[in-house]
């Protein structure tokens, strides 16, 4: 929480130096609550928020790993976290979806997951990028297409 803190005291101060256009954020990152989102919204930009995954999602996965007696997921202290604080960050993560001007998922999994486990506004605008990137544009070069390979070794 005191790193969301410190970096919105520094995007402030970055927004009265260089006015800012667009705030990004990454929810499973992110502490915010919903004020905040809504006072940057209000005060400095419009926000985006990627959504790369969820703590519900990740805290539901441990259970069900657990559940099959895979025994790594009582030995990693990061999943140990994840299901002992996973509820605790999601209210972040609801502040995020409520208080942003629009949301990106990594994947038709992971918006879904959004709705699965937390409850989004009626006029949630959430758009899907295929993991934050154009997969027409990125993607493996086809090295059986000699135009496009000779095109990539120029």
């Amino acid at each position: 929480r005191s790193y969301g803190k410190h970096a919105l005291r520094a995007l402030k101060q970055l927004h009265l130096s260089a006015p800012i256009d667009v705030v990004h954020t990454l929810l499973p990152l992110v502490s915010w609550k919903r004020k905040e989102f809504e006072w940057i919204e209000a005060n400095i930009a419009p926000v985006v928020s990627a959504l790369n995954g969820s703590w519900i999602g990740e805290r539901e996965g441990m259970k069900l790993a657990a559940k099959h007696r895979e025994s790594a997921t009582w030995k990693n202290p990061n999943d140990l976290a994840i299901l002992t604080t996973g509820g605790w960050y999601a209210r972040y993560e609801q502040a995020g979806i409520d208080g942003s001007s629009v949301s990106v998922a990594i994947s038709e999994s992971t918006k879904e997951e959004f709705k699965r486990w937390y409850a989004p506004p009626e006029d949630w605008r959430c758009e899907t990028i295929l993991y934050g990137v154009d997969h027409l544009v990125f993607r493996p070069s086809n090295t059986d297409d000699e135009d496009e390979q000779l095109a990539h070794e120029a």
